[in-house]
């Protein structure tokens, strides 16, 4: 599938091409007290779907993506982009071929990161919800944690940088639920304060995380970003091939 990406036209359906992985729009300090700098933000890193959309039998984590030369796949290059935004905590959720994608995520380097690893035993029926539920779990007892930050397996381009805005909004006391949000739709990462836990584990299996974000307006902060990027995923054989042509067109900064 890596040749018919050269294939594809330089303008890809209503996509915004980003000039950099920098956004112009900074985020606004708050008032109020900042979050301890001592507290502990986690990324929850979610690998455990079937890739049912994608069909073929195919897991569409463990396609090739990125360089090449190295045969890397799509799962790493996602990690890869949570590692350079400085997430120090990480925890991957396995489900769907969890052999396969630990090892595959275990090639991955973070000689200053911490990874832990938690496996989802319902991720076929239970949806993404329950991947998160299952990464929500394994977080409750380290009580240093004050935030999860849910993050997709699926999502080789996005950029660390909007990682890092969508932190810095959660430590300037912006808000106890961040998201960024592009043309009004929201996207991914999104940060959840552990207050908002227990409601999310209390979510029926087949729920959506945004069921909870609608039901606390006030708590969301949507960070504006010039990029559709927070919201490409590759969940369809189309997606992925925009995603690899993306990958061409873009000057994309390097990783660590």
């Amino acid at each position: 599938m890596r040749d018919s990406a050269s294939s594809i036209p330089q303008t890809i359906g209503n996509s915004k091409l980003p000039i950099s992985w920098l956004e112009s729009t900074d985020v606004q300090s708050s008032t109020n007290e900042h979050h301890n700098s001592r507290s502990q933000i986690a990324a929850l890193f979610l690998a455990a779907g079937t890739s049912s959309r994608f069909g073929n039998g195919l897991n569409k984590l463990l396609l090739p993506f990125g360089d090449a030369s190295k045969n890397e796949l799509v799962v790493q290059c996602s990690l890869r982009r949570v590692l350079s935004a400085g997430i120090q905590h990480i925890v991957i959720v396995t489900g769907h071929e969890r052999e396969r994608v630990s090892q595959a995520l275990g090639y991955v380097e973070h000689p200053s990161a911490t990874i832990e690893w938690a496996h989802n035993p319902i991720y076929r029926e239970g949806e993404m919800i329950s991947s998160i539920q299952a990464g929500l779990r394994h977080l409750l007892p380290q009580r240093d944690v004050v935030a999860a930050l849910v993050c997709l397996g699926d999502q080789p381009l996005m950029p660390p940088t909007i990682i890092r805005r969508v932190v810095h909004a959660f430590q300037q006391n912006c808000g106890d639920i961040v998201a960024p949000r592009f043309q009004g739709l929201r996207g991914h990462p999104v940060l959840l304060h552990r207050r908002f836990w227990e409601e999310a584990l209390a979510l029926p299996h087949g729920a959506f995380l945004r069921e909870l974000l609608k039901r606390h307006p006030q708590a969301v902060t949507p960070i504006e970003v010039n990029t559709d990027f927070v919201l490409r995923d590759v969940d369809t054989p189309e997606a992925y091939r925009e995603a690899l042509a993306l990958q061409q067109l873009v000057q994309v900064a390097p990783l660590k």
